[in-house]
């Protein structure tokens, strides 16, 4: 019975356990050899706009971006992102990251992209699939201000109907999402449900620091994380609380 318990104890998973991302891109140590980048976490990509990345600031999004070699496709509708990044300037329509499949819109993308409002600048978290042409416009009630470093966490769960399935952490904190917007033909089609979308495509176009048309973040960019489940809040904090290590 000792001997079962002492088992017990070892295989049991500890409480506190430090997420472990399934893709990590972390810009501040990867290897640039010409413009191939190569990350700590074995992933691959190509450097465009610049042969270096800043070894405390990570990509430039102002005058750099990379396209990663490979992404996995969204199989299971659910997923979570953290990213850390600080705005040079605060770009209409950069992207922090865009998946998608060609130039343009409605190529089943999937982007972290700021919008147009003006003066105050909001995230908008996007879906667009091409064959429906139906997008969903996902604002983050949140101001962005230049030079100022944020931690965030982006959790889309199929199960969740809050927000469509959406979360949004900023340093930590929980923000809301502003009602999404779509086109009339998906509002029909789909009763604003986002876990309709087909997230299953091989996105071709894999771009960090800019959109698939060319429209730069604006932002260093330090890593990018992808999570293939649900992060708990708990992991966020301590996702944030380590968020330069």
């Amino acid at each position: 019975m000792v001997f079962a318990g002492m088992f017990s104890a070892l295989n049991k998973t500890p409480s506190n356990t430090f997420p472990i991302a399934t893709k990590s891109y972390d810009f501040r140590t990867a290897a640039v050899n010409s413009n191939n980048v190569t990350f700590t976490s074995g992933e691959t990509g190509i450097l465009s706009g610049s042969n270096s990345l800043d070894s405390t600031n990570g990509l430039n999004g102002t005058n750099s971006s990379i396209e990663l070699t490979y992404f996995p496709r969204f199989t299971d509708k659910i997923f979570s992102f953290e990213i850390l990044f600080t705005y040079n300037s605060l770009l209409t329509w950069g992207s922090l990251f865009d998946f998608a499949n060609g130039l343009g819109n409605n190529r089943n993308n999937i982007t972290l992209m700021m919008n147009n409002d003006s003066p105050n600048k909001r995230l908008n978290f996007i879906f667009c699939q091409a064959d429906t042409a139906a997008q969903s416009h996902n604002k983050i009630d949140f101001i962005f201000t230049e030079e100022t470093e944020y931690h965030l966490v982006i959790i889309f769960d199929k199960n969740n109907n809050s927000n469509g399935g959406l979360t949004c952490y900023i340093d930590n904190s929980m923000v809301n999402f502003e009602p999404p917007s779509y086109p009339s033909t998906w509002t029909t089609l789909y009763n604003n449900n986002l876990s309709y979308f087909d997230l299953t495509y091989e996105r071709t176009e894999r771009k960090v620091g800019i959109s698939n048309w060319n429209a730069q973040s604006g932002a260093y960019i330090k890593y990018l994380n992808y999570y293939d489940r649900v992060l708990t809040a708990s992991e966020v904090t301590r996702l944030y609380n380590n968020r330069d290590n």
